[in-house]
């Protein structure tokens, strides 16, 4: 990820490079066909930096004080593979420099998972969870041509593993 992408997407959470914190995402396997569809359908000049999300993850809590992934791994032991339905194309527009392309999803094991994350210090200005999958990070305005759209309503992923990413950008997976 790039650090303009980086930035701009700290500062859609409302946080700047020097306040970056841990996250946990859930994993969508077998979904590399949906980055591949949107660089095709969004022209390159539309994207903020290489602004396609490449891992297809449904964001479970962005701003963990924690870079432990134990403390996570307490808290979210008991959960088990889930399914997630994939719904139609939608935007988030409060950022005033660019905005997120994003898909909205259903499974109930994602509100369980939030709310057991945050049992744990957590910083985020958004009070209430959007389960979503981030596909593009895009010039305002520029992608509204896909809005509801419903190329992917339907699709159907299993959760097998989420992905614990701390505050230096280190990577691991907890399966389930």
């Amino acid at each position: 990820m790039g650090t303009t992408l980086t930035n701009a997407f700290l500062s859609m959470l409302g946080m700047t490079q020097a306040s970056k914190f841990s996250c946990v995402m859930a994993m969508l396997d077998n979904a590399d066909y949906i980055p591949e569809i949107m660089s095709r359908l969004i022209p390159n000049d539309n994207l903020v930096d290489d602004g396609i999300e490449r891992e297809s993850h449904i964001t479970c809590l962005y701003g963990l004080h924690t870079n432990n992934p134990i403390d996570v791994i307490k808290y979210i032991m008991d959960i088990k593979p889930f399914e997630v339905t994939i719904g139609q194309i939608s935007k988030f527009d409060s950022n005033p420099d660019f905005d997120v392309i994003k898909c909205d999803v259903e499974g109930p094991e994602l509100y369980r998972i939030n709310e057991l994350l945050k049992t744990l210090p957590y910083t985020n200005s958004y009070n209430e969870y959007i389960p979503h999958m981030t596909l593009a990070y895009v010039k305002k305005g520029s992608c509204d041509h896909l809005l509801g759209n419903n190329m992917f309503s339907g699709h159907k992923f299993m959760i097998n593993r989420l992905m614990f990413s701390d505050s230096e950008s280190r990577k691991g997976f907890i399966q389930l």
